[in-house]
């Protein structure tokens, strides 16, 4: 398999390393700043059997679509992932959209940064990427490094509304680690849960990766950029994530996983996108306690 690896050093000189592969729905396989490797490699088998897992990309749909949604596939044998989920009754094909599914083309490729793209009129094995997804659309997507780790910039015009994101699942030391983060009163879809310890005066919530959660946020209305903390084994992650719109992120950790995920996302509701043009700039830093 195909890999690109952009290199860089913090100020104090720590190695800054990420590794994604383009013919493989720019996953990145791995990022390690400061000596520590953040993606947990144990969902290796995630992304070997259904390109998810390390560092999957969202686009240009969130989760699962409803039925009726959901172009019909002539040759299932185009990805073998589909036996698999068709075996456990699931309906849904690709899972938080194509773009994880099928090579992206690479527009350039230096030390410290990455551009590529990917759109509904590539052909992928005799097959319209937009025929797969349903309507046409344009992915653009880059990675440089920064001064403490590493930007993700990804954008989307689409003949529909859409939505762009990150699914990174970060690696939780000894299965223990802690996220935080500035927020609406209220999850996306409801009321908090009682295992998220809320401060109302500073907008902020405390969780323990102990039990298990699926939850979706809004960043504090007052805010001009979303934020999450993310501490683990003696290291502090920060991602910051900016839109041109309103945005939102999810945060999904089955329980006893070695992974947290925390997905930034272009929509405020990325079930139900509204916009047909969006985007989403991640920085990505690690600081050691």
């Amino acid at each position: 398999m195909e890999t690109l690896t952009i290199i860089g050093q913090t100020p104090s000189k720590a190695l800054i390393e990420a590794v994604f592969a383009p013919q493989k729905g720019m996953n990145m396989m791995s990022l390690k700043l400061a000596g520590h490797q953040m993606i947990d490699q144990s969902t290796m088998n995630l992304f070997e059997e259904r390109s998810a897992g390390l560092g999957a990309l969202i686009g240009p749909h969130f989760h699962h679509r409803s039925p009726d949604k959901i172009p019909p596939i002539k040759d299932p044998t185009l990805f073998p992932h589909l036996t698999v989920m068709k075996e456990r009754g699931i309906q849904e094909p690709f899972s938080h959209g194509i773009a994880r599914y099928v090579p992206w083309k690479v527009l350039s490729a230096e030390k410290e940064r990455i551009k590529a793209e990917l759109t509904g009129s590539m052909n992928f094995r005799g097959v319209l990427l937009k025929d797969l997804e349903g309507f046409d659309f344009h992915m653009t997507f880059e990675a440089r490094i920064i001064e403490k780790g590493i930007s993700i910039d990804l954008q989307i015009s689409s003949e529909q509304p859409s939505v762009v994101g990150l699914h990174y699942y970060y690696q939780l030391q000894k299965g223990k680690g802690r996220v935080s983060s500035q927020i609406a009163g209220a999850l996306r879809d409801g009321a908090l849960p009682p295992d998220l310890s809320f401060n109302p005066q500073t907008h902020t919530f405390v969780y323990d990766c102990e039990k298990s959660c699926d939850y979706g946020f809004k960043p504090h209305p007052h805010s001009k950029m979303g934020w999450i903390n993310f501490s683990t084994g003696g290291f502090n992650t920060v991602v910051r994530y900016v839109t041109p719109t309103e945005g939102s992120w999810q945060m999904w950790h089955p329980e006893k996983a070695s992974f947290v995920c925390i997905e930034p996302l272009s929509a405020a509701d990325p079930r139900r996108p509204t916009a047909k043009v969006s985007g989403l700039i991640t920085c990505i830093e690690v600081e050691e306690n």
